[in-house]
């Protein structure tokens, strides 16, 4: 199978190194790529996926929004959350599907914070799909942003970074910040301290807002889960996500001396 993810600024992505692991598993010839552009010209990335050169493709930022444009078809869960993380192509039409949604509730479900206040890093694609998970589950939470944003509001109820309490609750953070170690924080100690987190960013096993909690996860389950559930999308097999994922996650942590 010839797949790829396409992003921007994504030398950091475990993604091949996992789909390595699923075609050493599966015993299935996997050729995954990285497709790092700059510039958003999506035409023969998506014409070969139409064409069978690609088998299936993964989207990240910044184009999760962007890329629904480019499908014929684009699934209820996509449709709801505005991004799409897999496409896939069915009688020369492109399909969109979001594997995150069913990731992150993996994560969520794993992690079990019992706080009862909910801040949201960031307000781009992903911080979409967090608002929609907890919005099927009726929690309540709060979009922490940047003073100056251009992107159309997820909520009504938003604060800025510098209006984040002190007090106790669940922080996720869905922005890219802690992608890269010299990434600064948006938000002070004093503010994270009594908090939990549940961080989106996975490169790290412990990322600049975990640092400072009280208690908190990286976002590699969700990574491994997305991609299984990819995997299955591209492969139309329905197949063991649970059992894959231990496996695979336990071979990654070891591998990361995590």
């Amino acid at each position: 199978m010839n797949l790829g993810l396409l992003g921007k600024d994504i030398k950091y992505s475990l993604s091949p190194k996992i789909f390595k692991k699923i075609s050493k598993i599966m015993n299935i010839k996997i050729n995954y790529t990285l497709i790092d552009k700059e510039k958003e010209v999506f035409d023969e990335i998506i014409n070969n996926l139409r064409l069978g050169i690609l088998d299936g493709l993964n989207i990240t930022k910044p184009y999760k929004e962007k890329i629904i444009k480019y499908c014929d078809y684009v699934s209820e869960e996509a449709l709801s959350i505005g991004a799409v993380n897999t496409l896939v192509s069915r009688n020369g039409k492109i399909h969109g599907f979001n594997t995150d949604l069913f990731g992150f509730g993996k994560l969520f479900d794993y992690f079990n914070s019992l706080e009862k206040e909910i801040y949201i890093f960031g307000n781009g694609a992903s911080a979409k799909m967090v608002a929609n998970f907890l919005e099927s589950k009726n929690r309540k939470f709060k979009i922490v942003k940047r003073s100056v944003s251009s992107r159309k509001k997820i909520s009504e109820n938003e604060i800025y970074y510098n209006q984040l309490p002190s007090s106790n609750g669940l922080v996720i953070n869905s922005s890219i910040i802690g992608t890269d170690k010299n990434h600064k924080s948006m938000v002070s100690d004093s503010q994270l301290s009594n908090k939990e987190v549940i961080d989106l960013v996975y490169n790290y096993k412990e990322t600049i807002y975990m640092r400072k909690s009280k208690r908190g996860i990286n976002g590699l389950i969700m990574l491994i889960i997305q991609a299984l559930k990819s995997f299955e999308i591209w492969s139309k097999e329905e197949i063991q996500i649970d059992q894959l994922f231990k496996i695979i996650r336990g071979e990654i942590v070891n591998e990361l001396n995590w």
